[in-house]
């Protein structure tokens, strides 16, 4: 005799939104990150939520999915200073890249 088994499988993750890796900032207590608005960068604390190679599921109270966040220089940053946009096709080739 054989007897029928169900499960459910919960596979649901943390919840946040998914940022570059490279725009995480470590402070003394965390971690933030640098919004860009007007060519003016802004701080934001936030909670890292999970880690994955490139990409960090992050949340915080005061950022929006639509936010451009820095990536490159983003560990030089401070609130106001005024920096340069730049998009992957506009940013400079590093040797070793190929076209």
């Amino acid at each position: 005799f054989g007897a029928a088994i169900s499960a459910q499988v919960d596979r649901q993750g943390p919840t946040g939104l998914l940022v570059p890796r490279a725009a995480l900032v470590r402070e003394n207590d965390g971690w933030c990150v640098f919004v860009i608005t007007a060519d003016v960068a802004h701080h934001r604390a936030v909670t890292l939520l999970a880690e994955s190679g490139s990409e960090a599921a992050i949340s915080a109270a005061d950022l929006r999915a639509e936010e451009l966040v820095a990536v490159t220089g983003s560990g030089v940053l401070v609130e106001g200073m005024r920096v340069s946009r730049t998009t992957a096709a506009e940013a400079p080739a590093k040797s070793g890249d190929t076209p």
